[in-house]
């Protein structure tokens, strides 16, 4: 099945928890960029093949681990059961591509054992694993708070999106540790977006995207701000990074300005992508 990525109209950090965890006030749009994750019998033991070099195949990869977790919840030995991915979402980049894999295996799983889990057990199993897996078993667009785990349905979106991931990645410990660091912060307004997003205001909804870790992003990788100019400067309604980055987007109304903006800031060290959202 399909692993989509996701993007972060607006990231706002609200708090921190007793356990370290920072706590997130988030929007989620799910966009059509995916990669694949295939299940398969073979073999005795649990296990995972990526076609990425670089990409974990051991119980490090989230896969495993929410295999493992569903195993655990369901009693169900997941031995002999191997899972294939076709990676086309970058990695470290903000994406959610490692989180949406965990989502598709758990459905898979699901599918394959014939176990009928609701999708208040699927979140139950998955939010430990990772904090972006329940938005991707919820699938729409969603306000998310906590850790990710509480989700609260959107009006889903109509537009383009052009993605671009330059040619590194940024930790997302080391995102949070630089934020932390920041005497002053900035916050975008969720409620407004929010808003926006209920009213189908497209125009609106771009003019609101944010990102609290877009600044101490920026200062450590100056291309990050210097990509969201190139997409407004090329027609985008609104730009930011997603996540904890890499990755930044633009949001366009015309599928015709956002594949010519795709193609003019085509590099051979950039990864674009022409996106719709999902």
């Amino acid at each position: 099945m399909k692993a989509y990525a996701k993007i972060n109209l607006a990231l706002d950090i609200v708090g921190r928890r007793p356990d370290g965890y920072h706590e997130l006030s988030t929007v989620m749009q799910r966009i059509s960029l995916a990669d694949e994750v295939t299940l398969s019998e073979r073999g005795d033991g649990l296990s995972v093949r990526c076609d990425t070099p670089g990409v974990p195949t051991d119980e490090s990869n989230i896969v495993c681990r929410i295999a493992s977790a569903f195993s655990r919840h369901t009693g169900i030995d997941v031995k002999g059961i191997c899972f294939t991915i076709r990676k086309n979402i970058p990695s470290g980049a903000g994406l959610g591509g490692g989180s949406s894999d965990g989502a598709a295996a758990l459905e898979l799983l699901d599918r394959h054992f014939g176990t009928q889990l609701t999708e208040e057990e699927k979140i139950a199993i998955a939010a430990p694993v990772g904090a972006d897996i329940p938005f991707f078993i919820y699938g729409q667009t969603a306000l998310c708070e906590g850790i990710g785990e509480r989700i609260t349905p959107l009006q889903p979106l109509d537009g383009h999106i052009v993605v671009i991931k330059p040619p590194f990645s940024i930790s997302t410990p080391a995102a949070f540790a630089a934020y932390d660091a920041l005497e002053e912060t900035e916050h975008p307004d969720i409620p407004a977006l929010c808003a926006a997003i209920r009213s189908g205001d497209l125009r609106r909804t771009a003019a609101l995207l944010g990102n609290s870790l877009q600044r101490p992003a920026a200062a450590r990788y100056p291309r990050v701000e210097a990509l969201i100019g190139a997409l407004i400067r090329h027609g985008a309604l609104g730009a930011a990074m997603t996540g904890s980055g890499s990755a930044v987007f633009g949001i366009f109304k015309e599928e015709k300005t956002a594949r010519r903006a795709a193609d003019l800031l085509a590099a051979p060290d950039l990864a674009v992508f022409h996106c719709r959202f999902l």
